[in-house]
């Protein structure tokens, strides 16, 4: 236990190539999803966009699971995440689009 989020050192261990996971350990209890979590990750200590896929990629990897189950479930994941990657591309080009055209109509 950390007295504040800022002490953490979940970014060190990151930094330090440990292999780590992102949970929730108790939903009722803590009030929070591992979404809301990976967005701390990303709010608080700077994780990229890549960081935690790597960090969702390890968590597979770390898993209790017997060893086909856990290929599966990596497979998977990595599909899921190419899914992501497109959508994720798709709104991160009309993002620059719209930030170019702002930019355009500034400049006129």
């Amino acid at each position: 236990s950390v007295k504040s989020l800022d002490l953490h050192p979940v970014r060190f261990f990151y930094d330090y190539g440990l292999r780590l996971s992102l949970n929730t350990d108790n939903r009722l209890m803590s009030n929070t999803t591992v979404s809301e979590e990976y967005l701390k990750a990303h709010q608080q200590f700077g994780f990229s966009y890549e960081d935690l896929k790597k960090i969702i990629l390890d968590s597979c990897k770390s898993a209790f699971l017997p060893h086909h189950d856990k290929v599966s479930l990596l497979l998977n994941t990595l599909k899921e995440l190419k899914l992501l990657d497109k959508e994720y591309m798709e709104v991160f080009q009309v993002e620059k689009l719209s930030s170019k055209r702002r930019k355009s109509k500034l400049s006129v």
